[in-house]
């Protein structure tokens, strides 16, 4: 009994902390641009930062035009054409 609530408090905390680490996460993204295979970012600091199309089914599918085709917004990249979103995290995550 003491183990497993142990464990519910050790999760609960861990989720805690991870919550607040997304919730400060402030990324300022100044560029954005997609080439044949990956997904770039730039930040305000100056950081770049991609990620591999191959890993996107719905990229992966897309032609080269519809790739192009997305939007900047406040947490992520967004191609509507293909109903796809990247967040600017999940570059981060690596």
């Amino acid at each position: 009994m003491y183990n497993i609530q142990l464990f519910r408090i050790i999760v609960k905390i861990e989720s805690q902390i991870y919550t607040e680490n997304i919730k400060l996460m402030k990324i300022d993204v100044v560029k954005a641009w997609v080439d044949d295979e990956k997904v770039y970012i730039q930040t305000k600091q100056g950081q770049v930062r991609s990620l591999d199309i191959a890993s996107f089914r719905l990229l992966k599918k897309a032609t080269p035009a519809q790739r192009q085709m997305f939007e900047v917004g406040k947490y992520g990249l967004h191609w509507p054409e293909l109903d796809e979103d990247l967040s600017f995290e999940g570059f981060f995550s690596n």
